[in-house]
Formats: structure tokens, C-alpha cells, sequence
């Protein structure tokens, strides 16, 4: 069709709204309309309720879900869902809406999920999930969200990899380190059966690197740096990782629960805009209050990094301090181990 047709049409098009709409003002009634240009305008207005596809890159999330099942199973399949949705798409046409269930989402203890798409997973709070006008069009879009959002939401609970590559964790996660506790039991065991035989090991002590030198200078723990940490192992200290990696790791290492991080539409009301804050469970009361929480950042990924942001800059603090508690003990003799013992 040439550009003097369409606009013609156009021209046309617009004159007869224009009749349509005059003929409402001067009676105050609905103008009428046949069962043809009833028709007509229900098709004409299809096209523009269609949503938008959502943004998923070129990551292939059911296949990454499908991935993540078999290597985590929990008895139950994953369950996909393609239904009639409750409803009508804009125009009148019957909706159709896709979701997926998976096990540990609908048993979480905390943050459970019954599907997705969810609030704060595909769709905001208030809203209602996407709904699209034909079957094709929600198997294509939907169900492949519905996948991202499941995918999300494994990441955001610390049960999957954040590179979206990979469906388990590697088996060395952490390099393992004494505790505190095991720091004391050690140095009281040195210093109560090896009292009185310091001079006869100090020559094992030499010849066997693995021998603890004396009481007063136990092996040092190893360091989880990137020379110390095991083959597969997860280095909190590696600043290319994402920030959710790295706070998932040194949760772990300081024996904390890793954050659950909650995202909400924001206060601001604007567009695409998100709240969120980190939610450590029951170990919330050993958080300083407001840690974390941003407000009116673009995009719920960009919220969810920038609350992992502060919530590392915390974590690194508290392991670096303790760090520095176990030195000071340690490098003060047989006297550390009660330190150690009473605390």
C-alpha cells in the first residue's frame, strides 16, 4: 500500500471518529455502530494490548531451569501451567496467562512462592501478571518469564549460581578454617599435655612442618585469599564476582545467614523504579538497623546489587575485624587460649 493510500485511510479513519465522537457530544448518548464496525474496531484494538515481550537476553531460562531440576531434585517435577487467565485482554478477547511452580519456592519458610511470574518476581505489587491474547503469544513470552522469574528468585535465596550458567555450587565452596572454639581447644590441649615436654618436640617441631611449633605460637589459620582457596572454591575477597556471590560466600564463612533480598515498587511511584532491603532471617537482630536498604534505584537487578554493595562493605568489615581479634589472640601466648575459652 503507497503512503497517499495509508494516509487516506488514515483521513478517513479519523473523519468517521471525528462524526462518531460529535454525534456523542450533541446527544450525550453512545453513537452508534453496526455489528461490522464493531467488529472492525475489536480487531483494530488486538494488536495494541498485546504486552510488550519481556527482556530475557539470550539466556535460555527453561532449559536453565530444566538444568537446575535434574541436578537438584526434590521428588516433584516442575510444574508448568498455561490457563485462561481471569482477565480479558484490552479488546475483549479471552486472556491467556503462563506460570510455573516450583517445590522450593512453594515450601520456603520465609519467602514463599506459590508461582511465577509473582510480585516483585515479573509483575509489581498490585499488579496483575501479563496477559496475553493468544495461546502462541503467552507459550512464547510468558512461559519463558515465568522460567527468568523462577531463575531469579533460586539466585535471590542463595540455591543457584548467579552466572546463569551454572545449576549447582561447586562442592568446595568455602576453604575449610578452625573456628574460634577449635583455636581454644587446641591451644589448651598444647599447653596442658605438652607442658612438660616443650624441649623434647622443639626438634619434631623443626623437622615437621605440620607439628604445631609450641603453645605459645600455634599454626596460623589459612587465609581464604586467592592463593589459599581450594580448586572450585568461591573467594568473597574476588571483586569480579557479583556482589550477591561474594556476600552468599562470606555469610558462610562468618556463620551467618545469607540475605534474602525483598524488592518493592518504590515509594516514589516512578516507573520501573524499586525499594528494596536485605532480610537475614533470624539473624536480622545481629544487623545494624537500615543496613542495606536502598530506595528509587532503576530496575530490580540494579536494587538487588546495590543492596548486596552495602551489605559486603559490612560483612567485610565484621571478617576483618575478627580476623584481627583471632591475630591478636593468638600472638599472645599460652594466656589466649582462656581468652579464647571464655569468650
Amino acid at each position: 500500500m503507497s503512503l497517499e493510500e495509508t494516509s487516506a485511510m488514515y483521513a478517513e479513519v479519523k473523519a468517521w471518529i471525528a462524526s462518531q465522537e460529535a454525534f456523542e457530544k450533541a446527544t450525550k448518548t453512545p453513537a452508534p455502530l453496526t455489528n461490522a464496525q464493531r467488529k472492525a474496531l475489536e480487531v483494530l484494538r488486538l494488536p495494541l494490548s498485546v504486552t510488550p515481550p519481556p527482556e530475557l537476553g539470550n539466556v535460555d531460562y527453561i532449559s536453565l531451569l530444566n538444568r537446575y531440576r535434574q541436578a537438584n531434585p526434590t521428588g516433584q517435577e516442575l510444574d508448568w501451567d498455561e490457563r485462561e487467565a481471569s482477565t480479558k485482554a484490552v479488546g475483549g478477547a479471552i486472556g491467556r496467562i503462563c506460570s510455573i511452580t516450583i517445590t522450593e519456592s512453594r515450601k520456603h519458610p520465609e519467602a514463599p512462592v506459590k508461582s511465577f511470574p509473582a510480585p516483585g518476581y515479573g509483575f509489581e505489587k498490585g499488579e496483575s501478571p501479563p496477559v496475553f491474547p493468544r495461546k502462541k503469544d503467552a507459550k512464547q513470552c510468558i512461559l519463558i518469564d515465568a522460567a527468568k522469574c523462577a531463575v531469579e528468585w533460586l539466585i535471590a535465596q542463595s540455591m543457584m549460581p548467579s552466572n546463569l550458567r551454572d545449576v549447582t555450587f561447586p562442592k568446595a565452596q568455602l576453604p575449610s578454617r578452625p573456628t574460634t572454639s577449635s583455636f581454644s581447644r587446641r591451644l589448651i590441649t598444647t599447653s596442658s599435655d605438652d607442658e612438660d615436654s616443650d624441649e623434647d618436640s622443639e626438634d619434631d617441631d623443626d623437622s615437621s612442618p605440620s607439628s604445631p611449633s609450641s603453645p605459645s605460637s600455634p599454626s596460623p589459620a589459612p587465609q581464604p585469599s586467592a592463593g589459599g582457596t581450594s580448586p572450585g572454591a568461591v573467594d568473597f575477597s574476588d571483586e569480579s564476582l557479583p556482589a550477591t556471590q561474594r556476600v552468599t560466600a562470606l555469610c558462610a564463612e562468618l556463620g551467618i545467614r545469607a540475605p534474602r533480598y525483598v524488592i518493592d515498587r518504590s515509594a516514589s511511584g516512578r516507573d520501573r523504579r524499586f525499594d528494596a532491603y536485605p532480610n537475614f532471617g533470624h539473624d536480622n537482630s545481629s544487623m545494624p538497623k537500615g543496613l542495606g536498604r536502598v530506595e528509587d534505584v532503576e530496575g530490580q537487578e540494579k536494587a538487588r546489587l546495590a543492596v548486596a554493595g552495602l551489605v559486603l562493605e559490612h560483612l567485610l568489615c565484621q571478617y576483618k575485624e575478627r580476623q584481627s581479634q583471632i591475630e591478636d589472640v593468638l600472638g599472645s601466648g599460652p594466656g589466649g587460649a582462656d581468652l579464647l575459652s571464655d569468650g
